[in-house]
Parts: C-alpha cells; sequence; structure tokens
C-alpha cells in the first residue's frame, strides 16, 4: 500500500466512525466499482431508484449498472424526452423507494453541504424516501465544516 492509499484508508476508517457517530450507517470501498457493486447489491428487486444530478454517480458507471439491473424500476430524467417530462420526473423523485446524491462537499466530521440549483437533492434527502445514500468521492471530503463550505461554493456549485 502506497503512502496515499493508506492515508485515504485512515481518513476513510475516521470519516465512517464519525458518520456512524452521527447516526448513518457508513461504509467505504476502495475503488468506484466496488462501490458500484455495493450499492446495486444493496437495492432489491421489485424497488424503484432515482438520482439527484450527480456527476459523480454517472461517472463511476453506477447510473449504467442500476439500469442494467433487472427488477428496478429506474426514474431517470437524464432519458426524458422533454423539460416537462423531466419536471414529472422531479415530482415523481419523492415517492422512490431509493434516492441516491453525491455531496458538494463533507467534512471529515461528517457534516455534509450541498448547495442545489433546483432543490430536488436537497429536499430529497431530507423526507420521502426509504432509504437516501450519499455517495461521497474522496476528492469531496475536506478537513473542517468551514472548508467543505468553500469547496461547495466555489468548486461545486459553479
Amino acid at each position: 500500500m502506497t503512502p496515499k492509499e493508506k492515508r485515504n484508508a485512515l481518513l476513510a476508517e475516521k470519516l465512517v466512525g464519525n458518520l456512524k457517530q452521527r447516526h448513518y450507517e457508513a461504509f467505504f470501498c476502495h475503488t468506484a466499482q466496488e462501490a458500484v457493486e455495493k450499492i446495486t447489491g444493496m437495492i432489491p428487486e421489485g424497488s424503484s431508484v432515482t438520482w439527484g444530478g450527480s456527476m459523480t454517480i454517472r461517472d463511476m458507471g453506477l447510473t449504467r449498472a442500476l439500469h442494467n439491473k433487472e427488477g428496478l424500476d429506474i426514474w431517470d430524467r437524464d432519458l426524458a424526452p422533454d423539460r416537462e417530462a423531466a419536471q414529472e420526473i422531479y415530482r415523481r423523485a419523492f415517492y422512490a423507494d431509493y434516492y441516491l446524491s453525491s455531496v458538494n462537499a463533507m467534512s471529515e466530521d461528517g457534516e455534509i453541504v450541498n448547495i442545489d440549483g433546483n432543490g430536488n437533492r436537497v429536499a430529497s434527502s431530507l423526507y420521502g424516501h426509504k432509504k437516501v445514500w450519499f455517495i461521497v468521492g474522496r476528492n469531496k471530503l475536506a478537513p473542517t465544516y468551514e472548508e467543505a463550505l468553500w469547496r461547495a461554493r466555489n468548486i461545486a456549485a459553479p
């Protein structure tokens, strides 16, 4: 294990512990592929699934994997034929069994920072779903809340 990998593993262990203290169920995956397999394996057949506008979720291949998994009812606004249909998916998304989202930033203490242009991601993370899962890449972590807020305002939101 390289020094960087070791540091990231220790940071992940610390973060998972801090999230559990905040009453989140949390786990660490070493790779995006491992995370995709873990998440898709945790969503039972017959479930409805949707997500916020997240480059993280798309880039790691999670949306593709969910579309390829048999027996899921996927609500993907990116496939809507027009704005009206996409808006309907936004509204309907509050009733999905599973809502997936990345974060703009997270402090090492486990404080989530999200700035949301449409409000769907923030609103969906607060109520409505049986399960809400945040996918947090190492690039989203900041040592403190103040630095996480800076990241959200200056890197993620623009």
